[in-house]
């Protein structure tokens, strides 16, 4: 066997047992989001049971509200009204890490810097 014939060899060993790789894990993870889409973790009580005890109906709260889209038609209202400044107020306590609410803090200062800047000249 040559040393091309070899490395070829080593080359195409490797690169198979990568794609095995990747293809067993890809199987785990579907596994894994099927079973935690049956189990509810936090309740410790599979979800087919909470649909047997309800009768199979699920109840919501309300309709879900598209968020982004409602601050973006503020915001545009604001905009169109010629308010220089404007002020988003959450209704309800939001799920955000600190890490979120950071970053969305500083977006919102740069919109408003835009929006507050004297005009030149």
């Amino acid at each position: 066997m040559t040393p091309l014939q070899q490395s070829l060899l080593i080359t195409v060993i490797g690169m198979g047992l990568v794609f095995i790789l990747i293809i067993f894990l890809w199987g785990f993870m579907a596994v894994m989001v099927s079973v935690s889409n049956r189990y509810d973790f936090m309740a410790l009580t599979s979800k087919e049971d909470e649909d047997e005890e309800s009768g199979g109906a699920t109840e919501t709260a309300g309709p879900e509200l598209n968020k982004p889209g409602i601050v973006a038609v503020a915001i545009a209202a604001a905009i169109a009204a010629g308010q220089r400044t404007f002020h988003i107020t959450p209704s309800q306590p939001s799920e955000t890490s600190s890490w979120q609410a950071v970053a969305r803090a500083n977006i919102l200062a740069q919109i408003s810097t835009i929006y507050n800047r004297k005009p030149r000249g």
